[in-house]
């Protein structure tokens, strides 16, 4: 059990090796087995762990000259045995050992404080009485809102100082916010301060500009609806990053979020840290109304913070819950044997999708992946009119470049810069990875390969006309925002001039010198992570030859349900046939922990 030779042959990166072999020698520790569950607990971070699972069969897994290696670690009972007594493990050390679970002490600490944060906010705090909260219920939803689920979530965030609302695209979360920052505002005794956040810079964009869009029609008085959230924000906007090394705020306990009511959306992007650091930073009295879709890619980086909320609420609210709800009229829930408030009081699951119905191959595809019924999901691609699959084999390559130059064909033959920005939305190749092959860079360079070949774009390799752009870093300044399209055109109005960066804006497209821009990369092809808060007309997914653990049925479906009218699947049987059974699933204590509370 060389871990050298381990790191050498691929199985532990060096960073790793150097993790474990310099914490063993500060400490004395000089067991193999121990250093290698080190190494691996330091692995698994960088896989979106919070934690090694000493419970699950220990396997080191990797490819080693086109070989599969596997090398199996001690039994979970003798490796924790070994941890425990290990002067590397315990408050105050590098890492704690929670039963089965081994964590990085930081992680363990943001785990811990953030359980804390959640159990605190998670508390009965009712917005007006029972009469006024039924009557802002029918003015918002209609005198039928016992029978709609967007009312119900509406009616727990009135009655709840923590609260948790998730659905699938086009299920109506952000209508339901819209409606429920009204109700608050209405039914509040003393003017509340709002705050409406986002994971980034184009989410924030777009959901402020969404509630602004449903201001008009919710029926505020003047002096409410100049206290309705006028946009959005980035988290770490709200929380004042200090430069430096690490992620650091300006805000905290000590310097808290002047806020009453923060709304966040797109929760299932956002890390166990940057989670901790927000609820930190919010004053005790304050509501939160969190928004998400479980079902999406979990955070970049450690933790699947929404999906383990989502877990410790299942199983019903508690009978208090339950008498409330029954009090404004709607039906009786399921309801957990203990009388005491619990975590499931504060979650509503929206169901209905007004964007998929019944009868949508995109709707029923995303229900058969999110189940993990691979060979159902795979039976509807191939019979599948607005959805379609293409395996590998003669031709392969050729049928991916034919649906892409096919995809981005309205948008190369678009007249004028309004037109080009318009038809971005019309297609997207979506990857699982972001480098090496069957990527986005990849596909990127190919798609770009192919359109010269057939005469549809012209010039330099790196800037030419008619060159998508996906912005990959936040510019408040310029108002660009991570994940925002743009493209490379000349100025209509100055024939043969030098090509500008255009994008979207009002009441006209926005120009920029290329010089200008903030971080950006062509946009003929991206990873499905990027395409968080995005939808086009049709998407297409490519998926690498050979299995990858980044393949997910999150991952799937997430890409899946980026379309609003088409999907293409470009991936082998067996492929997809894993990534659908497979479930991303994070290593965390969060959701043990609430459920014990």
């Amino acid at each position: 059990m060389d871990l050298t030779q381990l790191s050498k042959q691929g199985a532990l990166s060096p960073m790793d090796l150097h993790f474990a072999q310099t914490l063993g020698r500060l400490s004395g520790e000089t067991r193999p087995e121990v250093l290698l569950a080190v190494a691996m607990a330091h692995q698994a971070l960088s896989q979106g762990h919070v934690a090694l699972d000493l419970a699950q069969p220990l396997l080191l897994q990797w490819n080693f000259q086109n070989r599969l290696q596997t090398l199996p670690l001690p039994a979970p009972p003798q490796l924790v045995t070994a941890l425990a007594n290990s002067p590397l493990v315990g408050p105050g050390l590098p890492l704690r050992l929670e039963e089965d679970l081994l964590y990085l002490s930081r992680y363990h600490d943001c785990q811990t404080r953030l359980t804390g944060q959640l159990l605190a906010r998670a508390q009965a705090k009712p917005l007006g009485g029972v009469l006024q909260q039924r009557q802002g219920l029918e003015k918002h939803f209609g005198p039928d809102y016992t029978q709609n689920r967007q009312a119900l979530a509406a009616a727990n965030a009135l009655n709840q100082a923590f609260c948790l609302v998730t659905g699938g695209p086009g299920t109506g979360k952000t209508t339901t916010a819209a409606k429920i920052l009204a109700l608050a505002l209405e039914l509040s005794p003393h003017p509340l301060a709002c705050l409406v956040l986002a994971p980034t810079g184009k989410a924030a964009h777009r959901l402020g500009e969404a509630l602004q869009t449903a201001l008009p029609h919710l029926g505020l008085s003047p002096e409410l609806a100049a206290r309705f959230p006028q946009g959005a924000i980035t988290l770490h906007r709200a929380l004042e990053p200090v430069l430096g090394p690490g992620q650091q705020f300006e805000r905290g306990p000590e310097n808290l979020i002047p806020a009453d009511f923060v709304l966040v959306d797109e929760a299932s992007m956002i890390d166990l840290p940057l989670w901790t650091a927000l609820l930190e930073a919010l004053p005790p009295q304050c509501r939160v109304l969190l928004m998400g879709d479980p079902d999406q890619l979990s955070s970049v980086e450690a933790g699947a913070v929404l999906g383990d909320l989502v877990k410790a609420a299942q199983g019903g609210c508690s009978p208090s819950k339950n008498q409330q709800m029954q009090a404004l009229g709607f039906a009786s829930a399921p309801v957990v044997v203990s009388g005491a408030p619990c975590f499931g009081d504060v979650w509503t699951q929206l169901t209905h999708s007004h964007r998929f119905g019944e009868s949508s191959e995109i709707g029923r595809l995303a229900k058969a992946v999110v189940q993990g019924q691979a060979d159902e999901a795979l039976d509807l691609l191939a019979k599948g009119k607005e959805i379609s699959w293409s395996e590998p084999g003669k031709g392969y390559h050729g049928k991916l470049l034919e649906r892409c130059s096919l995809g981005f064909a309205p948008y190369l033959a678009a007249k004028g810069v309004e037109e080009h920005l318009s038809r971005l939305g019309d297609f997207c190749l979506l990857t699982a990875t972001k480098k090496h092959y069957y990527s986005a860079e990849w596909a990127g360079e190919q798609i770009s390969a192919w359109l010269r070949h057939l005469g549809l774009i012209t010039g330099g390799a790196k800037h030419h006309a008619k060159m998508p752009l996906l912005i990959t870093a936040n510019d408040h300044q310029q108002g660009l925002y991570n994940g925002d399209l743009g493209c490379l055109l000349p100025d209509p109005n100055q024939p043969g001039s030098e090509l500008y960066a255009w994008f979207a804006g009002e009441p006209a497209a926005r120009r920029l010198s290329p010089g200008l821009l903030p971080q950006a990369v062509p946009a003929w092809a991206m990873t499905t992570h990027k395409s968080q808060g995005s939808e086009w007309k049709q998407v297409a997914l490519l998926l690498p030859l050979e299995d990858n653990p980044l393949l997910s049925r999150e991952l799937i479906y997430t890409a899946l349900t980026r379309a609003k009218e088409g999907f293409t699947l470009f991936g082998s049987r067996e492929t997809a046939t894993k990534a659908i059974r497979r479930l991303a699933g994070r290593s965390s204590g969060l959701t043990t922990a609430l459920r014990r509370a």
